[in-house]
């Protein structure tokens, strides 16, 4: 019965926790950035994407605060 409680709390959180977004950019002939960020569960989880021409997109993926990069060199993946 635990077990269907929580499967039920994880299924409205899905359904019913919006997800939050928020884009900005400036695009002319010599300037071009966009910059995105991405929101669920009160900031518990984020993702947020920043772009200049000619640079690769940086992103940044955190879960409760914390870089995942962090996870990753911690695991040594």
């Amino acid at each position: 019965l635990v077990l269907l409680g929580i499967i039920l709390l994880i299924l409205a959180l899905v359904l019913f926790v919006p997800i939050r977004y928020k884009g900005d950019g400036q695009l002319n002939d010599v300037v071009k950035e966009v910059h995105l960020r991405v929101t669920w569960l009160l900031r518990a989880v984020s993702v947020q994407v920043n772009y200049s021409h000619p640079d690769k997109p940086q992103t940044i993926i955190k879960v409760l605060g914390i870089n995942i990069d962090k996870f990753k060199k911690l695991l040594y993946i």
